[in-house]
């Protein structure tokens, strides 16, 4: 099979693999799109490493090509979203039947990778988001668009989004966002506080970076809460008697491994409601052939394009 692997930093080449084997709990996967995520941009740019060449690409949708003896719940030929599958930028991937679900008839196979985030996304709306809080969403890439509309879903009675790029924020308009906000033009802790009446009760950091912790922490009220969805790679340092005179709280949104089945189920219930929409968060679909082109609108057009999803 035809699949791209990444070779070393910045550099990708379509091989001529094996199909992979799969286990009894496993099913093989003819993929059908696979989007980019920013952490295959962090190995792309070499802020991860992993041994070389190494397959990659882990927001995957696909049709089930064959299943192994012990998988229940589905057939050969069911379209799926996978949860956490390495090896998506390739024409098969093997992937955990407990790590798949049935993607939903409403949603196309391009799209539906990209709610690979999603689950994400659900488990940090049930740590923190409760029916008529107001909360703050800190970067509007896919994961912070993603947490606007899940924040809506769960009962937000305001959401409030910033991001730099003034077509992020007309899409966040467009998903559900109540207000956007600039951080080129405005102060946005300032703003939030004024619309929430002295600080969120909940902020979304959606972005990894300390400048949009930092925001977050200063938006919520006290007692607020922090919920983190960004993957931060460098050390964040907290004013502990900070944090304890104003009572707040800190989530991680990541799923451990064995919360992972049930979220993916609740995400995608989101979507058959059409409570979540993904089209507007899809930027652009690609051939694999054409995947260092892909990576260079990704990394290189932020203010163009949220989404890049890769096609065999």
């Amino acid at each position: 099979m035809k699949a791209a692997l990444q070779v070393g930093i910045g550099q990708y080449e379509i091989r001529d693999v094996p199909i992979p084997d799969i286990g009894d709990a496993q099913c093989l996967l003819e993929v059908r799109a696979c989007a980019i995520c920013a952490t295959d941009a962090k190995y792309f740019k070499g802020l991860q490493t992993r041994p070389w060449p190494s397959p990659m690409g882990h927001e995957t949708t696909g049709t089930i090509a064959k299943m192994g003896k012990s998988v229940e719940g589905f057939r050969e030929g069911d379209r799926v979203l996978s949860r956490i599958v390495w090896g998506g930028f390739a024409e098969y991937v093997a992937a955990d039947a407990d790590m798949l679900v049935h993607l939903p008839e409403n949603v196309g196979f391009e799209e539906g990778a990209i709610a690979q985030l999603l689950p994400i996304a659900v488990r940090g709306a049930e740590l923190s988001v409760a029916p008529g809080k107001t909360v703050f969403v800190s970067g509007l890439g896919a994961a912070g668009l993603l947490c606007v509309q899940v924040a809506k879903a769960y009962g937000a009675a305001k959401v409030l989004a910033a991001d730099l790029y003034e077509r992020k924020r007309q899409v966040a308009l467009d998903v559900g966002a109540d207000v956007v906000l600039d951080p080129n033009a405005q102060n946005v802790v300032e703003r939030v506080r004024a619309e929430t009446n002295g600080g969120a009760d909940v902020a979304m950091e959606a972005v990894g970076l300390e400048p949009s912790f930092r925001a977050c922490e200063q938006a919520v009220r006290g007692g607020g809460i922090i919920s983190v969805f960004g993957t931060h790679l460098q050390p964040l340092e907290l004013d502990m008697l900070q944090w304890e005179g104003r009572s707040l709280q800190l989530h991680i949104m990541r799923e451990q491994r064995h919360e992972m089945p049930a979220m993916l189920r609740k995400a995608a219930d989101l979507l058959v409601t059409e409570k979540v929409r993904l089209k507007p968060l899809l930027s652009k679909v690609m051939k694999l052939d054409d995947i260092m082109d892909a990576f260079d609108l990704y990394m290189h057009q932020h203010d163009r394009h949220i989404k890049v999803v890769i096609v065999p």
